[in-house]
């Protein structure tokens, strides 16, 4: 289950060229006001499409059931780190840790690396993944996020409707990183089983000029498979997501998977 896949996928399917290296603007993320020990946990729910072709780009077996996400910080002023974990359920009883590192060097945090394993219900290591700081091509940008991570990540924004950022994903199959933009789309009133919040919805699509490059003429095209991401971020000083919608394959086909908070701590 991962964004950045899906894009590679996009691309063979449309026959365009690789990952142009035009520039982009990278900044890193601001440090969040997440507190020690935060422990959050979500539900998943699909929503079934129609159409035909590929429904989803999971795995045999690791379609995501619920998972929960707890924050710990270590260190110093100045030197400390912010590791997130995150534990998932999937189907078939397999389980998935991943472990997100955030280093904080002045008043930005950058996600220097992340690891996953996934389970059997026995026990049994099924896949395992690792990377950012290990990129083959070089000295990471500073705004690079692993893909599951990107919501701890912009916990440090400055929400305001229609601001605009971009975060570049890591993909682990082949380093590559392609440009996500985010547009606040403004805030509004949310509701999921741990209550009801005023939370900052936020779109993710991928950067098709990055991606395209020359060939941004089959832009139409890769539109017409490649869906949104939203977020929404809660209207507090830590900003915790609260709820997430996207789809993990052609948006003609795939479900709409959708994540909802069902309780936080402290």
């Amino acid at each position: 289950m991962k964004i950045s896949s899906f894009i590679i996928h996009i691309i063979c399917l449309v026959a365009v060229a690789p990952f142009s290296t035009s520039a982009a603007r990278a900044e890193p993320f601001n440090v969040p006001s997440v507190p020690d020990g935060e422990s959050r946990e979500f539900r998943v729910r699909r929503i079934e499409q129609k159409g035909p072709g590929v429904k989803s780009l999971y795995r045999a077996g690791e379609e995501l059931d619920h998972y929960s996400v707890k924050t710990l910080w270590r260190g110093g002023p100045g030197g400390r780190e912010m590791e997130v974990v995150r534990n998932e359920v999937r189907a078939r009883g397999h389980h998935c840790v991943s472990y997100f590192t955030f280093i904080e060097r002045g008043k930005y945090m950058y996600n220097t690396a992340y690891r996953l394993e996934i389970r059997s219900p026995e026990g049994r290591l099924l896949r395992s993944e690792k990377g950012i700081a290990s990129s083959p091509k070089g000295e990471p940008p500073p705004d690079l996020v692993a893909a599951l991570a990107i919501s701890e990540a912009l916990r440090g924004y400055n929400f305001r409707k229609d601001a605009k950022t971009s975060l570049h994903v890591w993909n682990p199959e082949g380093g590559d990183t392609p440009l996500m933009n985010l547009t606040v789309l403004g805030a509004e009133s949310v509701t999921v089983p741990a209550g009801v919040y005023r939370a900052w919805r936020v779109n993710m699509e991928m950067d098709l000029k990055d991606i395209l490059g020359r060939w941004i003429g089959l832009d139409f095209l890769v539109k017409m498979l490649m869906p949104g991401y939203l977020f929404w971020f809660a209207d507090t000083p830590s900003h915790p997501l609260v709820n997430f919608q996207g789809q993990f394959g052609p948006k003609t086909s795939a479900p709409i998977e959708i994540h909802e908070l069902t309780k936080i701590s402290p």
